[in-house]
């Protein structure tokens, strides 16, 4: 895990309690969620472990935006997998208001 910087806060990726931890910004939340921004460097540490053995969702690049597809949806008419650009910030939201993303130390 990196260091958090000057404004953020450790996220939990969803799952596990033991699951990996990244340094974000949050400054919201959804469904009493953390909607986490993350610095590309940060970024790209997630999409690594989307793409772990066992996941349920695959993450790639495309130039400065990232792809992900979550495999279980993929045959639901209408699925578009979640294009992911970096904010004006360049921060990423990585499905901050799809999947449960925890503030850890709460």
């Amino acid at each position: 895990m990196k260091r958090p910087q000057a404004g953020e806060v450790l996220v939990r990726f969803p799952g596990p309690a033991d699951g990996p931890i990244f340094p974000a910004v949050v400054d919201e939340t959804w469904n009493n969620a953390a909607v986490p921004l993350f610095r590309r460097e940060i970024a790209k540490l997630v999409a690594a472990h989307i793409n772990s053995p066992g996941s349920t969702a695959r993450a790639a690049w495309d130039g400065d935006t990232l792809v992900v597809t979550e495999t279980d949806k993929v045959r639901d008419p209408g699925y578009v997998p979640e294009r992911i650009t970096p904010s004006k910030s360049g921060r990423y939201c990585i499905l901050g208001k799809a999947w449960s993303w925890e503030l850890v130390g709460e």
